[in-house]
């Protein structure tokens, strides 16, 4: 095996096509004559991605949980296996991605001139070309709560770019494409799956990269698609039933707007009193849409939604 081997940690989970397509991806990406290891972690599927992924691509390392691992956990065993390769680097990948093809190579440009970068594709709406816009571009802390905001959200990739450049400096990044050399994680540890098992796993893990020391790069000229993560604030509250939203506001797992999660994300790695503050400003927000979300038919609390977002 060479020392420069990259390793690619896919996490899935009942999502049998999506994840089949991201496999058949990675075999046309440019990999600059040194394909790289894939592992999929595949977190107790029950529509038989497995079976599929083990039949279909017998290269693929595949790992298995019981459902209880969810993107977090998953990425912590794949993280496990890659090390016990010998692998130089990791790269953390989402299964619903539309890949650039030359994406990896982009990366690799500003992971090389940067060892102890945490890098970054940036990550747009599924529409490839320079209007497309730009669903996340790195985060960066700001204003008296210090909170995180993210760069270029909603704005066009033409636009962040003449903005930011080719090289993006932020305090946390999304975990959806991120490269990682290996030694930095005999620095940081691994991800945190108590607080943070799957929402904002990434979020913490590169901010607490940050704060010691280490750099969170976004590289811009390396691009990947999807479509908003349906699980997302604003689209589960337009989408999802009175029942739903109102029980998983204390599920801290897979959405990321409960109480929990509010005030694990409101005291991520900052002092705990301003976290204090910052947690009453968010959940006064939250009960605000709670109300809304209760008391609103649906078409016109979609209307509220989409206007404000509109004004964004």
């Amino acid at each position: 095996m060479s020392s420069k081997q990259v390793a690619i940690i896919i996490p899935v989970f009942n999502r049998k096509d999506v994840t089949l397509h991201c496999l058949k991806q990675l075999v046309d990406i440019d990999w600059n004559g040194n394909p790289p290891i894939v592992i999929v972690v595949d977190d107790g599927s029950r529509d038989g991605t497995a079976e599929a992924v083990r039949e279909q691509y017998p290269g693929v390392y595949l790992m298995e949980g019981n459902g209880n691992l969810w993107w977090s956990g998953a990425i912590n065993l794949g993280i496990e296996k890659s090390l016990n390769l010998g692998c130089e680097k990791v790269l953390f990948l989402n299964d619903d991605l539309i890949l650039d093809k030359n994406f990896f190579n982009e990366l690799q440009v500003v992971s090389e001139s940067n060892e102890n970068a945490l890098v970054s594709s940036i990550k747009l709406y599924n529409e490839n070309n320079a209007s497309a816009n730009v669903l996340t571009g790195g985060f960066r802390t700001a204003g008296m709560l210090r909170q995180l905001y993210n760069l270029g959200g909603g704005g066009t990739y033409e636009d962040y770019k003449n903005e930011f450049g080719e090289v993006v400096e932020c305090d946390a990044l999304t975990g959806a494409a991120l490269l990682i050399p290996a030694h930095i994680f005999s620095i940081l540890g691994r991800l945190d799956i108590k607080d943070f098992p799957h929402n904002g796993g990434d979020l913490e893990f590169t901010m607490r990269a940050s704060k010691r020391g280490l750099q969170c790069l976004v590289a811009t000229n390396s691009r990947v698609y999807t479509e908003p993560n349906p699980n997302y604030y604003q689209n589960y509250l337009k989408v999802s039933s009175r029942k739903e939203y109102l029980h998983n506001l204390l599920d801290d797992r897979k959405y990321n707007y409960g109480f929990s999660r509010q005030w694990k994300m409101a005291t991520m790695h900052k002092p705990l009193l301003l976290g204090i503050f910052l947690f009453v400003f968010k959940f006064l927000g939250l009960l605000r849409w709670t109300f809304l979300k209760v008391v609103l038919p649906r078409q016109f609390l979609v209307a509220l939604i989409n206007k404000r977002a509109d004004c964004n």
